[in-house]
């Protein structure tokens, strides 16, 4: 059986293929967020809303999938419910860490950026290896940027 799955959170067209018959596999294209080497970093591009996507996330473990298979990488190396509990910490933990440092008084995008390169290994080893891309080249920054501002809306703070 196929179908296709909405999924709220990174954006507001992010679909999703379920092929539980032939493959038992999902097809989730950023929603899960940027896996490789079994690290995983939050696709929060700009728009992003992380409670939708924590709910869209949760949603996909009840599809039971083998696999899934993701933007540019292909299919991850551990059991897909892994993969997806994976990326809703992720995401809970990048909110915390943005959320303290925008409370502690650092509003620069740029700055919290820096941080967060500091603390998150998978930012910085995915980082690592994208930024010698030219087409890829600040997608890391492209993802923080976009949790930076759903926190900081979260919190009545305005970033720079």
């Amino acid at each position: 059986m196929r179908f296709l799955i909405h999924i709220l959170g990174p954006g507001s067209t992010i679909i999703i293929l379920s092929d539980r018959i032939m493959y038992n596999v999902l097809i989730t294209g950023d929603a899960i967020g940027l896996y490789y080497d079994r690290r995983l970093i939050p696709v929060a591009v700009p728009m992003f809303d992380g409670d939708k996507a924590k709910e869209s996330l949760k949603r996909l473990l009840i599809e039971n999938a083998g696999k899934i298979m993701v933007t540019h990488f292909g299919v991850c190396d551990e059991p897909a419910n892994k993969v997806i509990n994976k990326a809703i910490a992720k995401i809970i933990e990048w909110e915390d860490i943005i959320s303290n440092l925008l409370k502690s008084g650092i509003y620069s995008a740029d700055e919290v950026y820096r941080k967060m390169l500091e603390v998150d290994e998978d930012l910085k080893y995915i980082v690592t290896i994208r930024e010698n891309n030219p087409l890829s080249k600040g997608s890391g920054y492209n993802c923080v940027l976009g949790m930076i501002y759903y926190v900081a809306e979260k919190l009545g703070i305005r970033v720079k």
